[in-house]
């Protein structure tokens, strides 16, 4: 399984690409929303873990632009935030 992360942590991300990868699948990292954003639109994923709130674009606006060009990898919105708003956005 080809798997994008879009987190802006350092650490995170590292953590996730490396548990990721421990499972057998190929992890990529981006570390804000307008690289993620170009990854995605460019290369095929099986996943795309995409973190709310990121520099550049956030994970929102991402998921929207991918969805209109028409990219229908499945994502996983990762967040803090709880507000049914939030996730109704999602």
């Amino acid at each position: 399984m080809k798997v994008l992360v879009v987190e802006d942590d350092p650490r995170m991300a590292s953590l996730l690409v490396q548990g990721l990868t421990e499972e057998g699948c190929v992890a990529v990292a981006a570390h804000n929303g307008t690289d993620g954003f170009g990854i995605a639109s460019t290369t095929p994923f099986d996943l795309i873990v995409l973190d709310v709130m990121l520099p550049g674009m956030d994970g929102f606006e991402v998921a929207r632009r991918l969805r209109e060009k028409r990219v229908l990898t499945p994502i996983l919105m990762l967040t803090a935030r709880d507000t049914k708003e939030d996730m109704i956005q999602g």
